[in-house]
């Protein structure tokens, strides 16, 4: 798992404690809660209508059972009037009442602190008292209707309160009973197999999506088991393979170095007495055979290189190198190669720049590798190593920077670049030869180094390589590379 993977899996391990159960809870109550605070307006004003019309009608069915007790033509006492209104005005909920009527008033003994009075003045007519064209005021109180209105809202918007509680907590229990406890279980299970875990259990018995989830969950974990075995199997196929190959590769490079330096040796002998007796004929084909012989040997060379490097048996001896002395073998060993491509070199360096601690051997490689290649695919060019340091004190780095004017590097192949046997195209391989091993050798020896390699290019504008490495590198080895993995490298665009 790379680091962009494992922020991602540890955002996803964080992001999970902001509960779906919450959310879906406070998706509900938010959808809930504006329609119970409308329906509570509606029933607030249902509430206050009610009640007008409930006092309303407990005024007129005082006014008229007083009335008709008072002027009733049965004759009843004075004291039962009064124990009766006073009994009709408690059912009422009229804590007193006070009537005036010609030759008559009636008050009732309960207090009237805290209640409003409520008054109606009725006429009197179709008595036999002669008191016709006279009147009866009744004055009753009563506690206030606002009040009375302010209650019966408390009263309801309680209930509303305890049933949103009641509703609230049901709905917590049922989404973390039929949600939350299984879509945890699933996130646990997954988050156990991407841990390497693949031994979970889930419940495969329930009857609804998240038990056909769990079911077709226990299959891929089978499936990517039964996948993984089989990877690791072929892997150590390939890796014993891999091996085999590093191995006999160095066997053979080493067997076939042997009779190679042989032939180059008597040809360069034979060619020595050629030219001493001035044979021409015999003076060119031994030359020929010497560099045919010398360009295998190479080749060889770079092949037994990588089966090194591949098998772990690479291994760097860092000692001080002078950047002059450096620099001067370099353009004296490319010389022939530069002038056979009618190219210029050119080498710029940071006079304070003296020396630095590396492997001598393998940088010398990696250079000769990458401006090699900068002659051979550059014509009538400009072939430039720049060197100069970055850093301070101890994080201070050492970079060669090889730039050409050649046929340069199509984006598309600008990934492909280090992998071993590997051209830009076949086309390429044709015209300029060459194993496609160089730059694959390069960035690992640079890796082994401490260092790394760059490159920025474009078809037809040429190539510019950066090489950066440690100033202070110690001796080290590199771990071998069975599976034939390469060493991360950096394309600038």
């Amino acid at each position: 798992m790379n680091n962009s993977d494992q922020s991602k899996f540890e955002f996803a391990q964080t992001s999970w404690r902001q509960s779906i159960a919450v959310k879906i809870t406070a998706q509900i109550i938010w959808v809930i809660v504006p329609i119970v605070f409308i329906s509570s307006i509606f029933l607030f004003n249902a509430i206050e209508k009610d009640q007008s019309q409930i006092f309303s009608y407990k005024i007129d069915a005082l006014t008229h059972r007083v009335t008709s007790i008072i002027f009733n033509k049965v004759n009843i006492t004075d004291e039962e009037k009064y124990t009766i209104i006073n009994k009709i005005a408690t059912e009422l909920g009229f804590s007193a009442i006070e009537v005036v009527a010609p030759n008559y008033h009636l008050t009732t003994n309960i207090s009237t602190e805290g209640y409003v009075p409520i008054t109606r003045t009725l006429p009197i007519t179709g008595t036999d008292d002669g008191f016709d064209n006279a009147f009866i005021v009744i004055t009753s109180y009563h506690t206030p209707l606002y009040q009375i209105i302010d209650q019966k809202r408390k009263n309801l918007l309680a209930v509303i309160l305890l049933c949103l509680v009641i509703f609230a907590v049901f709905l917590v229990v049922s989404i973390r009973k039929w949600l939350y406890r299984p879509l945890k279980s699933l996130v646990d299970a997954t988050e156990a197999v991407a841990n390497g875990n693949a031994n979970v259990i889930l419940d495969t018995d329930r009857k609804d999506e998240f038990g056909h989830l769990s079911t077709f969950f226990h299959h891929m974990i089978a499936n990517l088991t039964e996948q993984h075995n089989k990877l690791r199997d072929t892997a150590k196929v390939a890796s014993d393979a891999n091996s085999a190959k590093s191995a006999f590769l160095a066997n053979m490079s080493h067997e076939l170095r042997t009779p190679l330096n042989a032939i180059i040796g008597y040809s360069e002998m034979m060619l020595d007495e050629a030219e001493e007796k001035n044979d021409k004929a015999y003076i060119e084909d031994l030359t020929k055979t010497i560099v045919a012989g010398k360009h295998l040997l190479h080749l060889i060379n770079e092949v037994l290189d990588l089966s090194k490097i591949e098998a772990g048996k690479m291994e760097t001896h860092a000692s001080m190198i002078d950047i002059r002395d450096l620099l001067k073998e370099i353009t004296s060993t490319l010389e022939p190669l530069v002038k056979q491509g009618d190219n210029t070199l050119k080498v710029e360096h940071d006079s304070s720049i003296i020396s630095f601690r590396s492997d001598m051997t393998k940088v010398r490689q990696i250079l000769l590798n990458l401006l090699g290649n900068a002659c051979k695919f550059t014509e009538n060019g400009v072939i430039t190593l720049k060197v100069e340091q970055q850093g301070v004190e101890k994080n201070r780095n050492i970079v060669f920077t090889v730039m050409d004017t050649g046929i340069g590097i199509g984006q598309e192949n600008l990934d492909l670049l280090f992998n071993p046997f590997t051209q830009e195209d076949n086309s390429s391989t044709r015209t300029y030869s060459g194993t496609g091993l160089g730059l694959s050798i390069s960035q690992r020896l640079c890796n082994l180094l401490g260092g790394n390699i760059t490159v920025r290019s474009a078809k037809g504008e040429g190539s510019c390589f950066t090489v950066t490495l440690p100033v202070d590198a110690g001796n080290s080895s590199t771990p071998a590379l069975l599976d034939g993995s390469l060493p991360k490298i950096s394309v600038a665009s």
